[in-house]
């Protein structure tokens, strides 16, 4: 049955590779398939499911005046918990919620491809997200997920000068996962340094060399002074999830690479693709730095990494001539790198205990 369906992946990303059209209906396929698998499964197929389901029984006893006690003692925000009080005040149980849910993250991610990727690399990127998201996640990813799609949206907002819209989307995305946090922090520095001057190489060795400074008067403990920190976060203070392991790894070394990259290469005439890749890969690097040894925040680190889906996009566009050879050679060449991560995800001991529901 994998197989199958790793095949008939693989047929698609073939047939539509330079048809706009065809990848677009493909595109609608495939995400509407992987939306109905999570949306459906089991509260018992993943890890904490049941959980969240608790909550929302527990959230239908508590009014919405109460909510925001509910919040802090349940260790989930205020947006999401408003949320699921709302579902459970018009009549919906946990499964429709969380279908109602889901809905929200996938016309999320509809925005930015529709409005964002050309026709014909909308299965690439889809399916770059998908390996970072979805595919098989356990709830806690999948709400984290949509603040993360909301914050990027929030800074393109911002890239293109609809300066009130980006606010209220980085408000929101703050509701829903206090990781959306270090978006504020990005705005600024587009607003006073602006776009430009930021691909400029000295830009980028004073942000990283001065925030590699800052980490080393223990920022964490300055931070929880200023009474700014949702207690989501500061509740961590003292345990492993704020004072843990190396946080340094791959997606650091792949953010450094990119950025350096692209900011050789820049051109002010280049679009947004390219400059929203560069501004969360450079502040994915920043938030490494900031927050080494510091699990519990290293996932801003993987909000603004989220940037990384328009990777294909922009490799191709501004890297390789556009010829239908090259454009077979790059798209398939993505296609086979997917699929046989798929396989081993799909084949592996760890999904089949966790994830497949029978």
């Amino acid at each position: 049955m994998y197989s199958i369906l790793i095949i008939s992946l693989f047929i698609m990303l073939f047939l539509s590779c330079y048809n706009g059209k065809l990848n677009t209906l493909f595109f609608v396929v495939i995400s509407t398939f992987v939306f109905f698998i999570i949306s459906l499964r089991g509260i018992n197929v993943d890890r904490d499911s049941s959980t969240y389901f608790s909550v929302f029984n527990q959230i239908k006893e508590v009014g919405f005046e109460q909510l925001i006690a509910a919040s802090s003692s349940i260790g989930q925000e205020i947006g999401f918990v408003f949320f699921m009080k709302t579902a459970s005040f018009i009549g919906l149980d946990f499964y429709e919620f969380r279908f109602v849910f889901n809905l929200v993250c996938l016309f999320s991610i509809f925005f930015i491809i529709f409005e964002y990727v050309p026709s014909r690399f909308r299965i690439i990127v889809y399916l770059t997200y998908v390996t970072m998201f979805v595919l098989f996640r356990d709830f806690t990813q999948i709400r984290y997920t949509l603040a993360c799609l909301l914050s990027l949206i929030s800074i393109i907002k911002f890239l293109e000068l609809k300066y009130k819209k980006s606010l209220v989307l980085f408000f929101v995305s703050v509701l829903f996962h206090n990781s959306s946090l270090i978006i504020l922090p990005i705005l600024v520095v587009l607003k006073f340094i602006g776009i430009d001057r930021l691909f400029q190489l000295n830009w980028v060795v004073t942000i990283l060399g001065g925030v590699y400074l800052f980490q080393l008067v223990d920022p964490i403990n300055i931070l929880s002074s200023l009474h700014f920190l949702p207690h989501q976060i500061t509740r961590y203070i003292g345990s492993a999830y704020l004072n843990g392991g190396n946080t340094i790894g791959l997606n650091f070394y792949i953010s450094v690479f990119l950025v350096l990259l692209l900011a050789v290469n820049y051109k002010n005439y280049y679009g947004i693709d390219y400059k929203i890749l560069y501004v969360g890969l450079l502040f994915s690097a920043f938030t490494s730095i900031l927050f080494y040894g510091m699990p519990i925040l290293m996932r801003m680190q993987l909000l603004c990494f989220t940037s990384i889906i328009f990777t294909p996009l922009v490799v191709y566009r501004y890297f390789i001539k556009d010829t239908l050879f090259n454009n077979y050679f790059f798209q398939i060449s993505f296609s086979i790198i997917f699929c046989l991560y798929f396989y081993k995800i799909l084949n592996s001991g760890i999904v089949n205990h966790y994830y497949i529901y029978n």
